[in-house]
């Protein structure tokens, strides 16, 4: 799988982890560039860290199948295996030995091994194509010790109000649009967003983004 998405080119460009070249670490190394390159220039950066709740479980079947065919080409016996893999399981809860009744598995990734990450990343993809549309820079990353995707997203100030307003449509979008169509859900308690800048250049303007009721 991830061969296939190397040789063909498929993988998102900003993303860390799961991709040949590209580990968490990369990720980290270029933020921390891109940050220290636009406070040198006299700009201010804003870093956002987006937080999804229940990543891994909140997995559409349907929809990734159908992204995996659509987007990325795996169709015929391959879809078919990956539908074999997701499908028709099920589970229970087991306290000192007293179980719950056994439920089937509509939706979610399985996890514990190091294909269901790679299958979460190809899912997220219309994430990327969003950011892009909006001029926002950005980094993808996977924390595989907790099991979720932490997408960063760090915005270089050389037009501040602009890019700002950008980042705020973004969020308009994200919860009703493309994270509802998607079956995620953003979890705004964790999500955080700093303002980075020389000490010796003070913000006029401290920024805020509602989410829905929230303020992050």
């Amino acid at each position: 799988m991830g061969s296939r998405l190397y040789t063909n080119d498929l993988n998102e460009t900003f993303q860390s982890a799961y991709k040949r070249y590209h580990s968490c670490e990369t990720a980290f190394i270029r933020l921390q560039n891109d940050i220290l390159k636009a406070i040198d220039n006299n700009n201010c950066v804003i870093l956002l860290l987006l937080d999804l709740s229940a990543a891994f479980d909140t997995v559409d079947h349907e929809i990734l199948l159908y992204r995996l065919q659509s987007k990325f080409g795996i169709k015929g016996k391959a879809q078919a295996w990956f539908r074999s893999h997701l499908t028709d399981r099920t589970h229970f809860v087991d306290i000192d030995g007293s179980s719950s009744s056994v439920y089937s598995v509509s939706c979610g990734a399985p996890q514990a091994s190091v294909l269901e990450p790679l299958l979460y990343l190809l899912y997220t993809s219309p994430l990327g194509n969003l950011m892009r549309k909006h001029d926002i820079s950005f980094k993808l990353y996977m924390l595989m010790t907790i099991k979720y995707m932490l997408p960063l997203v760090s915005i270089m100030m050389l037009n501040y109000r602009r890019r700002l307003v950008g980042l705020k449509v973004v969020f308009m979008i994200l919860p009703t649009g493309l994270m509802s169509a998607n079956k995620l859900k953003l979890n705004t308690g964790k999500t955080e967003l700093l303002v980075l800048h020389s000490k010796f250049r003070q913000m006029s303007l401290a920024p805020s983004i509602t989410v829905k009721s929230d303020t992050i």
